[in-house]
């Protein structure tokens, strides 16, 4: 069966009672849904048989079988007694009880309920009054007397429920008598019981209308509520985004902004507003990010850095020995573009730029500039840092001694001397920086010498 088929059979199918108080009522049933059925006024479908009255299933709708689970008590099918938790094919056209009724689904327009009715009468040929149907009962005991009649005593239910004592009794009209009071106290229960229940309907009625009158301005009041910055800011705060901003756009979408530490943390605000607000903007940076864009700045000016997050909004650049008023014009840039960080600082370290003492002298940028022998000894470079006997140079190398025009310094165990020649033409400097490197004793006392040019 072809899909259009089977939705042309889906929309005629119904749910049919076969016997009892609610005989031929008929119910639409929608294709590929599913409907409850049970006694209680919770379920989409309503029977009230003579039995079980704790009974719940729920109907699986498919094409051609359907299926039924059953929710709790008992039903029966084809023989079979199905209990809480069963599941069960039911065909088309195929008699079930459930609470002392008798049910069947199929196609609305089929000639196969003649087969159904005629099926549930040959399969279930004592059934009483009640469940054919006839819930007076007073045709049936006009016409056959004598099926009310006993010859011994015996208790029996009637259709209210209560117990019914059945006498040997002489005469049939006794009997009859006492059947039609039976069954019209049965009708003067029913009617107490529905005058008994109509205040809960009322009021059930008069929720329902208000319901239906306030369900716009709660619908609007809740969506205003919801989309409130102010509330929106209150409720990333209380799942630990605290340094937040929510604005409302003109369009009236939600615009979140800040500063968030990690990308990780980013990545979670994300998922998070993809949930809550989808329609929401997310204008939301990370530190680890602003620091990627410092470092591309400063590659941009062929420095060798990485900047890295500080405390608060601060960035800690590593980077080659710079000289100060570098460090000012790189800081502005750095401010300049990125203005969510409040403050830049540089961490001079010898493992980048070239780590030798050539670089580190001889670079216009930085520059050897004076130098001063005695007690205390010291260097100072072109940037105006004086560099005492004993400083460790971002570079690694450590000063430790400054005489005879010689500067001698120190790393892992290399001794290096730079050579002072003095009165050579270099502007802003005294001398041309000669670089002799001699190794320790280890070393066999070889030397190399390299001398530096402008």
């Amino acid at each position: 069966m072809n899909a259009a088929t089977n939705a042309q059979m889906q929309a005629g199918m119904i749910l049919r009672v076969l016997t009892g108080r609610q005989r031929d009522a008929r119910y639409r049933l929608s294709p590929g849904l599913k409907v409850t059925i049970g006694h209680s006024f919770s379920h989409d479908i309503v029977l009230r048989g003579i039995k079980d009255k704790d009974f719940s299933l729920a109907l699986h709708l498919g094409g051609d079988v359907s299926v039924i689970e059953m929710l709790s008590g008992t039903v029966g099918l084809l023989g079979q007694e199905l209990s809480e938790g069963a599941r069960a094919q039911l065909p088309p056209f195929v008699p079930f009880e459930a609470g002392g009724v008798f049910i069947a689904i199929g196609d609305a327009q089929s000639d196969r309920w003649d087969e159904a009715l005629r099926l549930t009468e040959q399969n279930w040929p004592s059934l009483t009054d009640e469940e054919t149907g006839n819930p007076s009962g007073e045709e049936h005991i006009a016409s056959e007397p004598s099926m009310v009649a006993a010859t011994e005593k015996t208790q029996t239910k009637s259709a209210s429920g209560q117990l019914l004592t059945k006498m040997p009794m002489e005469g049939a009209a006794f009997q009859n008598m006492l059947t039609h009071f039976s069954a019209r106290y049965q009708v003067l229960e029913e009617r107490w019981q529905l005058e008994r229940r109509w205040p809960i309907w009322a009021a059930a009625a008069a929720l329902l209308f208000i319901a239906i009158i306030g369900y716009i301005p709660a619908r609007d009041w809740i969506g205003q509520s919801f989309h409130n910055p102010s509330a929106v800011e209150a409720r990333l705060e209380r799942v630990g985004f605290a340094d937040l901003s929510v604005e409302q756009a003109a369009d009236g979408h939600l615009m979140i902004t800040g500063l968030l530490r990690t990308d990780a943390e980013l990545d979670r605000l994300r998922d998070y507003a993809r949930e809550k607000y989808p329609d929401a903007e997310i204008a939301v940076q990370s530190m680890d990010g602003l620091a990627d864009s410092a470092t591309a700045i400063l590659e941009a000016q062929a420095i060798d850095a990485q900047a890295r997050p500080g405390n608060g909004r601060s960035l800690v650049i590593d980077s080659e020995y710079l000289p100060g008023n570098r460090q000012a014009e790189l800081r502005q840039a750095i401010l300049a573009d990125l203005p969510l960080i409040k403050s830049v600082s540089f961490a001079m370290t010898g493992q980048r730029g070239d780590d030798n003492l050539q670089y580190f002298f001889s670079k216009s940028s930085f520059g050897y500039a004076t130098y001063v022998e005695g007690d205390p000894s010291f260097i100072r470079t072109a940037d105006g840092t004086t560099w005492m006997k004993g400083a460790k140079l971002p570079t690694g190398h450590n000063l430790i001694d400054i005489s005879g025009g010689r500067i001698r310094f120190e790393r892992m165990g290399i001794v290096e001397e730079l050579v002072v020649i003095e009165g050579a033409d270099m502007p802003a400097q005294d001398g041309v920086v000669q670089d002799t490197r001699t190794s320790s004793a280890a070393q066999g006392g070889e030397s190399s010498e390299v001398v530096a040019s402008q």
